[in-house]
C-alpha cells in the first residue's frame, strides 16, 4: 500500500513538474516572441522618401506644461483640450487663448474622445464612456444641446449622420468588438444597431477608426493592417501601410478568464492617424532601413498614402521635433497642418 500511494505520488509529481514545464515554455514563447518583434521594429525593412511638401509656419502658441489633444478647427481658430481636464481652450491669432468650460454633467477625467460635429458649426461631441453618453455641446452658448446613450460599451464613434453614429460597441463575449452603425431616437436612445462583419480583438487590435472619402478606416497601432470598411459595414477591404509588421502582441488571460492583459508592454506601430482630401496621413514608429540617411535629426514622421490609388506610400512629411518632444497629436484641415507638443501649438500652411 505504502508503495502504491508513493508511486501515486511520485506520479502527481510528476505531472505537475510537466505542466509547470509546458506553462513556463509556454511563457517563455511569449516573452521571447515579443522580444524578437521589439527587435524588429528596429529594422523595419522599408525605405523611406521625403515628400516635397512646403510647411510655412504662420502661427505659434506658448502653453503650460501638460498632455493635449487636437479637437479641431472652429472658424480660424483651434479648439484643443488638455486630458483630465474639464476645459478647453481656444487659440487664436496674437497667441490668445479662450477657455472653454465643460459642464458639470461631464466629468473631464471621463471623457474619452472628443471631435467636431460635421453637420453643425462650432458643435463638438464629447464622448463619455463610462456613462455610454455623447454630450453634444455647443461651444459659442457653452452648453449641451443634446446627449445620445448606448445600451453597450462603445468607443472611437464617428458621426454618421445627424442622428446617428459608426462605433466600436462591445460583443456578447467581452472579448472583441464590432463595428456597428447606430441610430437614435428624439429622446437620445439608441433605436436601431446595425452590426457589421468588422470584428476585432479589444486589446491586441486596437486602432484609429476614422472617416475619409471614400468609407471608414481602421489602422491598428500595433501592426501595419489598414482595413477599410464600405458604409454598410459588409465589404472590407486590407491593405498595409509600408512597413512589415504584422504580428500582433500576445495576451493573457488571468483571473478566470476575467482579465485580459498584455504578456509584454506593446510598442506603437502607427500611432496618430489623420485623412485629408485625397491623403491619410500616418505618425508612424518605426524606423526605415535608411532613416540615418533622409532623417538624421531624428524627425518625426507623417507617412502619406494616397486614398484614391489604394493607398499607396507617396513619401513622408518631416517634422522635427521640439525641445526633444515628440508630437503628441497632429491636426491637417483647409492646407493647415498644426502640430500639437506638451507645451507648444505649432500652426503651418501645407502645400504637397
Amino acid at each position: 500500500m505504502g508503495f502504491q500511494q508513493m508511486n501515486k505520488k511520485n506520479i502527481t509529481f510528476l505531472i505537475g513538474t510537466i505542466a509547470s514545464l509546458i506553462l513556463l515554455g509556454l511563457l517563455y514563447y511569449n516573452f521571447s516572441s515579443n522580444r524578437s518583434r521589439e527587435d524588429y521594429l528596429k529594422n523595419g525593412g522599408f525605405n523611406r522618401s521625403e515628400l516635397s511638401a512646403k510647411l510655412t509656419l504662420d502661427s505659434d502658441y506658448d502653453l503650460d506644461e501638460g498632455y493635449y489633444g487636437i479637437v479641431g478647427l472652429v472658424g480660424d481658430k483651434i479648439l484643443i483640450r488638455e486630458y483630465d481636464k474639464s476645459s478647453l481652450l481656444l487659440l487664436s491669432e496674437g497667441n490668445l487663448k479662450e477657455t472653454v468650460l465643460l459642464p458639470d454633467t461631464i466629468d473631464g477625467k471621463d471623457v474619452f474622445y472628443i471631435s467636431m460635429n460635421p453637420f453643425k458649426d462650432h458643435h463638438i461631441d464629447v464622448q463619455s464612456n463610462n456613462s455610454n453618453k455623447i454630450f453634444e455641446f455647443d461651444i459659442d452658448r457653452q452648453k449641451i444641446v443634446s446627449s445620445y446613450h448606448f445600451k453597450k460599451y462603445f468607443y472611437k464613434a464617428i458621426r454618421a449622420s445627424a442622428d446617428s453614429f459608426y462605433s466600436l460597441v462591445q460583443n456578447d463575449d467581452m472579448e472583441k468588438v464590432g463595428l456597428a452603425l447606430i441610430k437614435f431616437d428624439k429622446s437620445g436612445n439608441s433605436s436601431n444597431i446595425q452590426n457589421g462583419k468588422f470584428n476585432i480583438d479589444a486589446m491586441s487590435e486596437d486602432g484609429s477608426l476614422i472617416k475619409t472619402a471614400l468609407g471608414l478606416v481602421y489602422i491598428n497601432y500595433y501592426n501595419n493592417q489598414i482595413s477599410v470598411i464600405d458604409s454598410t459595414l459588409t465589404d472590407i477591404l486590407p491593405y498595409n501601410t509600408i512597413d512589415t509588421i504584422t504580428e500582433l502582441p500576445k495576451t493573457i488571460n488571468i483571473k478566470n478568464n476575467t482579465i485580459t492583459k498584455f504578456i509584454k508592454q506593446p510598442r506603437p506601430v502607427n500611432q496618430l492617424v489623420r485623412a485629408s482630401k485625397n491623403y491619410l496621413f500616418i505618425n508612424s514608429y518605426v524606423k526605415a532601413d535608411n532613416e540615418s540617411e533622409v532623417n538624421p535629426d531624428n524627425s518625426e514622421t507623417l507617412d502619406v498614402y494616397e486614398i484614391h490609388n489604394k493607398y499607396k506610400y507617396k513619401g513622408t512629411i518631416y517634422l522635427k521635433r521640439h525641445d526633444g518632444n515628440r508630437v503628441q497629436d497632429f491636426l491637417i484641415e483647409n492646407n493647415r497642418l498644426i502640430v500639437q507638443y506638451p507645451n507648444k501649438t505649432l500652426s503651418y500652411e501645407l502645400s504637397l
